[in-house]
């Protein structure tokens, strides 16, 4: 989910442009201060039933970490993407958008959106401005998650409704090819290893097939080498079954480690990258008490730490390197 790092200067620039004149854009609202005008035509509303703005986030769903003491976390019931410090884990600034944004990502000065009415991955400049979408409006039927590999310039956009990865080039906005067609059943989230070369997707799996993390090789010539799987089976004995998982949601790839979001576990569980073997997990696992329900995506910076978003609590929780939280 992260490319290149973005720049402070980028981050304010995309934050305190408005976008209410621009197809798609939206208003940015400063989190402390109340707003000063209604919002333009072309913009949703905030729903009056949720909380004021400036207390917190409401539905957080994606995040991406900026290398610069920001993360950017989309907010699929305020329409909004947020502004979040990674030392307070709060919000500070929203750019309101006329859908609802599902995936986010960063390359360059580029910001990356999916936005699910639209059906596309929008694209902002560091002013803030909209300057058009992946493939165009339609392209992606459900842009719930995405990926970048900045060294090639390329976006990895999970298509949640055709059960695909679409591979789109930057520079072109133009779709390359199409990874996994044919191959997922229910997939989740994606995830990026540019030194490998490889694409992994989580997948609920169906009736019958096993939860599991699938693995692909991309290419200049191929976009569709499958490689393997991290399965969610676990083991099973007289006992019942252990160590496996069931809701497979946001991903990421540290080195040696990849880090999975599960539902329903309440966790986020480490897998070893060449062996595929659990090494570990993240959160008490009990949704009653657990730091982490619903947890939906999870991101890791330069120092090794894990921001997740937990959806049920409004949250953003940050274990640092080492898993403490």
């Amino acid at each position: 989910m992260t490319g290149k790092p973005l720049t402070l200067l980028l981050v304010l620039g995309l934050l305190a442009g408005c976008l209410g004149d621009v197809p798609g854009g939206g208003d940015v609202v400063d989190i402390d201060k109340p707003e000063k005008k209604d919002p333009p035509p072309n913009t949703v509303p905030v729903d009056p039933q949720l909380p004021p703005t400036g207390t917190t986030l409401v539905s957080p769903l994606r995040v991406e970490v900026t290398g610069t003491g920001w993360l950017l976390v989309t907010d699929s019931k305020r329409h909004m993407v947020f502004r979040v410090d990674t030392a307070t884990l709060l919000p500070d600034q929203a750019l309101r958008l006329d859908g609802t944004p599902l995936a986010v990502g960063m390359l360059g000065d580029q910001i990356f959106v999916g936005v699910e009415e639209r059906q596309t991955v929008e694209v902002f400049d560091a002013s803030g401005r909209a300057i058009g979408s992946l493939g165009g409006i339609g392209t992606v039927a459900h842009p719930s998650d995405l990926a970048i590999d900045g060294s090639e310039g390329l976006v990895f956009v999970l298509d949640g409704r055709a059960r695909d990865i679409k591979v789109f080039d930057v520079a072109a906005r133009s779709l390359k090819g199409t990874i996994a067609a044919g191959q997922l059943h229910s997939p989740a989230g994606v995830a990026v290893d540019p030194v490998r070369r490889e694409v992994l997707v989580s997948d609920y799996g169906a009736s019958g097939v096993a939860a599991s993390i699938k693995i692909f090789s991309y290419g200049s010539e191929t976009w569709d080498g499958f490689i393997g799987e991290i399965s969610g089976a676990g083991t099973c004995g007289s006992l019942g079954c252990s160590g496996g998982f069931s809701r497979p949601r946001g991903l990421a790839v540290d080195g040696a480690r990849v880090y999975v979001t599960d539902a329903v576990l309440a966790q986020v569980l480490m897998f070893d990258r060449d062996s595929g073997e659990r090494v570990g997990a993240l959160g008490t696992g009990d949704p009653a008490v657990s730091d982490l329900r619903v947890p939906t995506d999870v991101e890791v910076d330069g120092a090794g730490h894990l921001f997740v978003t937990s959806t049920s609590t409004a949250r953003v929780v940050r274990f640092r390197a080492g898993g403490t939280p």
